[in-house]
């Protein structure tokens, strides 16, 4: 689906979400890998851009679970723009991304990267050091409005499998 933009604010509330989203703990991987056992990978993405980059939900299943799988990325994704997230998933999405950024940052290389994009991009080169206050400032109302704002946008689905592997090709 269509994204945000790097000066957009929601981006943070974005971040979160993806968050709650992904990894080993997240509701992808524990509803539709550890539950329901319809994929062996299964991520959210997003990618900011200078113009609105996109949100991608990505998944590696086998083609005959195709249909199921999709049908089970629509009911996760629909339940945040429901529901949202309770206050718990938000506060550990927040400190893991605080982390991994902190991380990511360690290396001087990674600093001086940073800054320069971040100049380039007209975010001013020290916008980093403001990721952490920004996504601490980040709501359950936050992210359950972007979710709105992002997840109910047209969808294009593409699948890559065997032949005769099918499915919706725009939602």
């Amino acid at each position: 689906m269509r994204g945000l933009t790097l000066k957009d604010a929601d981006r943070y509330a974005l971040e979160a979400m993806v968050a709650t989203l992904s990894g080993q703990g997240g509701r992808l991987f524990l509803e539709l890998r550890d539950q329901q056992s319809l994929c062996y990978s299964v991520a959210a993405y997003a990618v900011d851009g200078l113009e609105p980059g996109s949100f991608s939900v990505y998944m590696g299943t086998s083609p005959d679970k195709v249909e199921r799988a999709l049908d089970g990325i629509n009911i996760i994704l629909q339940k945040l723009v429901d529901d949202g997230v309770p206050e718990g998933e938000l506060m550990r999405a927040q400190r893991y991304l605080n982390g991994s950024h902190a991380i990511g940052l360690q290396r001087t290389g990674a600093r001086a990267t940073t800054m320069a994009l971040n100049e380039l991009y007209g975010l001013g080169h020290l916008n980093h050091l403001e990721h952490q206050k920004k996504l601490a400032a980040v709501t359950v109302d936050d992210v359950k409005r972007v979710a709105k704002k992002v997840l109910t946008r047209t969808r294009i689905t593409a699948i890559v499998g065997p032949e005769g592997t099918s499915g919706p090709i725009a939602t």
